[in-house]
């Protein structure tokens, strides 16, 4: 009962195993709100963490390297993903949470 990706079905008569397909490219397929809640969390405190003070910091050392003022740029548009992917997610799960979708058909997890 601990893969998701393979089950089983007796559809058919006999009982034989299926394997389950998420979409790749979305790693929020398959999983369960407190999965992916949390892993909102960690994305939105990094994201606000790194728009915050990592200009900042990167000012600091930029009279020491010259580098690190593109750092400092790169950090925050890094920061500015990591809050949008995590805006994202919260608003999917919020989404799929309300309005959840019925299919006809056999259960195969629960």
């Amino acid at each position: 009962m601990g893969n998701r990706r393979r089950v089983w079905s007796s559809f058919g008569g006999t009982w034989h195993r299926v394997r389950v397909r998420y979409p790749t490219f979305w790693p929020r397929y398959g999983r369960g709100i407190p999965t992916l809640l949390m892993r909102a969390g960690v994305a939105l405190a990094a994201g606000g963490a790194l728009v915050r003070w990592w200009r900042p910091a990167m000012t600091v050392l930029a009279d020491v390297s010259p580098v690190a003022r593109t750092v400092g740029s790169i950090g925050v548009v890094v920061g500015v993903l990591s809050l949008g992917y995590g805006l994202y997610v919260v608003v999917r799960v919020v989404i799929d949470a309300a309005a959840p979708a019925t299919l006809t058909g056999q259960v195969l997890w629960v």
